[in-house]
């Protein structure tokens, strides 16, 4: 949407917005499964929270596209009702105080730098044209990056690997 410049703020823009970068989700979860000292419910999202309108110029910023179509907080709850209200509109404060307080370290903790990687990455894609056999090869090496680390105990394990091949899968694109 925002690399067809038809992106913009939704309401006002002031909503607080928690994000994560999906290498950090990966790297927090494993830190997680590994640190038995962190119990009950952990916030798995960048140390960075930042409004809407902020979000919203940082990825129009990013995408070197203007984003000057704000969606109006009434169409949002005329469309999607009381969903849209609570997703789209409402503060999502959330912190990471869990995971930086037992050690962990995020790799893109601001969104500017996650976009930054993430939009370079996309555009090396296309220009080497990677195909199916060299995504294939991504996918070995992340899984071989994570299975490394664990037990030889597989039946331990077997539920871990699963998650991971599911997440490296949608991280190169073939869900």
């Amino acid at each position: 949407i925002f690399k067809m410049a038809a992106g913009g703020r939704l309401g006002h823009g002031k909503q607080a917005f928690s994000w994560i970068a999906l290498e950090d989700v990966c790297a927090a979860v494993w830190h997680i499964i590994n640190n038995e000292e962190i119990r009950g419910a952990v916030n798995v999202v960048a140390p960075e929270v930042i409004s809407n309108k902020d979000f919203t110029k940082t990825v129009s910023d990013a995408v070197a596209m203007p984003a000057f179509m704000p969606v109006p907080g009434l169409v949002i709850k005329l469309i999607l009702g009381e969903m849209g209200t609570t997703l789209m509109l409402a503060s999502m404060n959330c912190r990471s105080k869990k995971l930086l307080d037992s050690g962990f370290e995020f790799e893109l903790p601001t969104l500017k730098e996650c976009l930054d990687k993430q939009l370079n990455l996309d555009s090396t894609i296309e220009e080497e044209g990677k195909d199916s056999a060299e995504a294939d090869t991504q996918l070995a090496v992340v899984e071989e990056d994570y299975t490394s680390l664990w037990d030889e105990d597989e039946e331990k394990n077997s539920a871990k690997k699963t998650n991971v091949k599911s997440i490296s899968l949608k991280k190169i694109g073939k869900s």
